[in-house]
């Protein structure tokens, strides 16, 4: 069931009114015009590129969407399917552009800027030390600041207020330096949220009453919004409205005025935000990513979306600005949304919108790539605990091999091998048409690529890391039975050498159980740092010890103190086991990049 609203005043009147007293003979010389630019003044004028009969729209859309509520904004007009306009909805993915909304609002009253150090608002949360490059407000709306993604053992807790700092700064683990590449990355947002607070001195419920509610007249209306702890892939809030709500807000995308007709935001301030002028790009012909929203493009169109939307987001919405049409979606299902909406958009969007073809960008030519081969693992979640880590570099991979400058081949995982033919510098397309199109990075010589829309990073030797979990309890087996040197009538150096494989197996192996099992329970939960940077000083004393085990090896070859008769000619094969078991250890806990970590976070 389809039904309409129509919220905004009529823009014809103005033109029939002047038409009326043209007719009339009233009006000679200039006043036509002085009266026309009364009206269109006075009047808030809709820019609509389209008109879409909302109804028929949406039930296409439900063709794909049989399980969600759908929304069609298309100049003043509001349609909805499957829900009541003062229906309340949850959203998720819409956070983003709706804070980034609020984020610029106070830019433009000079509370904050872009360029702002988020350590100068949040000492106590970001280090802004000299020797680092800074995160800055614009780094939190384009999600490249670079933070950990929160575990996905943990589930998100209601909170009576907005989170402390204290634990915040326990989720502020930084993976990467910031600008070198946008990911979903909830804890941005949370930041961001704790930033606006403390740069406006207000609770972040009362900001967006102020800053997006009253000036689009809905100062009497409140929207619930509750505070919940990160976890996962869930945003720092939740927020319901209703689905009016919602639409108006989500025409912001496509209009810059408030309910009175005055501009919301300054003007070059709104066209960096819808346009993405100082955007990120991966590649220059790429995706851009702006504040709070992506501006994607097909050969034909130009929509915005919500900016790195998981799968696991409530709602959807793509915009198309210059056609003046908003398609949106909130489902309860576990529909992957995303993809659905785009897919049913995106068809609708060809049928009903007239083609534009796409200008070519300007700009220097990109020299040639140097480095592209390699092995890439995933990317889309930059988790800081060991665990999730080690099952990223085992989920999946991308080989690239054999780049010739024109051609290269692809493998995924252990899949065929796909021929890809150079299209642009960085950008290859499959010669069969059938597979996704390779974009990669220009910056840090290539280490990012789009495989269609899935992230990967080149990790090469460290991709096979993961690998390594299945042969390390077998390793710390091996050493441990190097214990039974320790006892019996040996000499000091022999007993020393079981005492130390023994005890360095046990400290690394309990210091390993913890570190893949309790980390995140411990850090966010227990609420007790101390106790992993005791664990992982005591793993690091053991890797020590372990270390040491080769060196007593050697010692003993030297020497010839090795038993190279009867059954004690076991000994020399059984050593060199346990001395390539403890060099195995050692290398694994280097790559894993747990060796010489002491601080919990």
């Amino acid at each position: 069931m389809c039904h309409k609203s129509n919220d905004e005043k009529d823009p014809g009147i103005a033109l029939r009114i002047l038409s009326w007293l043209r007719i009339s003979g009233h009006l000679t010389g200039l006043l036509p015009a002085l009266v026309l630019g009364f009206f269109i003044a006075a009047v808030p004028v809709q820019a609509q590129g389209v008109v879409v009969d909302g109804e028929e729209a949406l039930v296409r859309m439900q063709a794909d969407l049989p399980n969600s509520t759908l929304f069609l904004v298309n100049g003043p007009a509001v349609t909805f399917a499957g829900v009541e306009d003062d229906t309340s909805v949850s959203i998720q993915s819409f956070q983003k552009p709706m804070l980034a909304l609020l984020a610029l609002r106070l830019v433009d009253n000079g509370t904050i800027s872009l360029q702002t150090s988020v350590a100068d608002l949040l000492p106590e949360v970001i280090d802004g030390g000299p020797f680092k490059a800074p995160i800055r407000i614009h780094h939190l709306l384009q999600e490249t600041a670079g933070f950990a993604s929160p575990p996905l053992t943990l589930e998100p807790t209601p909170l009576e207020r907005a989170i402390s700092h204290t634990l915040l700064k326990r989720f502020a683990i930084s993976v990467r330096s910031p600008g070198q590449v946008s990911s979903h990355d909830p804890i941005g947002w949370a930041i961001l949220v704790a930033a606006l607070e403390a740069a406006s001195a207000t609770p972040i419920e009362n900001l967006i009453q102020n800053q997006i509610l009253e000036p689009l007249s809905f100062g009497g209306e409140r929207i619930r919004i509750d505070h919940v702890s990160p976890a996962s892939t869930h945003m720092p809030l939740t927020i319901s409205m209703k689905a009016s709500t919602l639409a108006r807000i989500a025409r912001l995308l496509l209009r810059n005025r408030d309910a009175s007709g005055q501009a919301f935001l300054d003007y070059e301030i709104y066209q960096d935000f819808v346009r993405g002028q100082n955007g990120f790009r991966l590649h220059p012909a790429a995706d851009i990513m702006s504040y709070g929203l992506k501006i994607r493009r097909s050969d034909m169109h130009t929509w915005l979306e919500p900016l790195n939307t998981p799968c696991e987001a409530s709602d959807f919405l793509m915009a198309f600005p210059v056609e003046g049409t908003v398609f949106g979606a909130v489902s309860s299902s576990d529909t992957c949304l995303p993809p659905a909406l785009r897919q049913a958009g995106s068809t609708l969007a060809g049928d009903l919108f007239p083609g534009r073809v796409r200008p070519v960008a300007e700009g220097p030519p990109l020299a040639q790539p140097s480095k592209l081969e390699g092995r890439y693992v995933p990317a889309r979640r930059s988790p800081a605990a060991l665990s999730e880590r080690l099952d990223i570099l085992q989920a999946g991979h991308l080989s690239v091999f054999g780049y010739t400058g024109d051609l290269l081949r692809v493998r995924r995982n252990d899949g065929p091998v796909t021929i890809y033919r150079q299209t642009d510098a960085y950008r290859f397309d499959a010669e069969d048409r059938e597979g996704p199109r390779l974009t990669f990075s220009p910056f840090k010589l290539g280490g990012y690529v789009m495989d269609g829309n899935n992230l990967f990073r080149r990790a090469d030797i460290l991709a096979a890391a993961g690998g390594l979990r299945d042969m390390m309890p077998w390793a710390l087996i091996a050493l441990l039975t190097a214990g039974h040197y320790a006892f019996g009538d040996r000499s000091k150096p022999w007993r020393r050498m079981g005492q130390f494989a023994a005890a360095g197996s046990v400290l690394v192996g309990l210091g390993l159980y913890l570190e893949l099992h309790s980390w995140a329970d411990v850090l966010y939960r227990v609420g007790e740092p101390w106790l992993i940077t005791l664990w992982r000083l005591g793993l690091n004393v053991g890797l020590m010890l372990v270390l040491s085990v080769p060196m007593f090896v050697l010692s003993f070859a030297r020497k010839r103190e090795i038993p190279s008769k009867g059954v004690a000619i076991l000994t020399a094969p059984h050593l060199a086991l346990v001395a390539v078991s403890a060099l195995i250890i050692f290398f694994t806990l280097v790559l894993w990049g747990v060796a010489g970590t002491f601080t919990p976070y």
